[in-house]
């Protein structure tokens, strides 16, 4: 399964917690629902950890969520948005990153 259809799948199991419930996102409910367990506690992308003096572990899989909608203006037709996917790691997935 690929992420796009992953994240989905995911996203369908908790959109009914959103919407003036306990979540105001399907992204903050993905994380409260599904990856906020076994001690992961901080989700950040590669880059953000990075600024922190982190490097994410070998073999770490990604947390997935959505991104902000990119408008997109083809050629000819009309303009459209989309959700691109953002990749997260967490604490759990990070060490300190060594000095060269």
């Amino acid at each position: 399964m690929d992420f796009r259809t992953e994240l989905k799948e995911l996203s369908g199991q908790v959109k009914d917690l959103v919407n003036g419930k306990p979540y105001k996102t399907i992204n903050q409910a993905l994380i409260c629902e599904f990856y906020r367990k076994d001690g992961h506690t901080v989700f950040r992308s590669i880059a953000d950890w990075h600024k922190d003096g982190k490097t994410v572990m070998k073999d770490s899989k990604p947390f997935i969520i959505w991104s902000k909608p990119v408008n997109v203006v083809p050629k000819e037709g009309e303009e459209f948005s989309y959700f691109p996917i953002r990749f997260l790691f967490s604490n759990l997935q990070v060490e300190e990153r060594k000095a060269a």
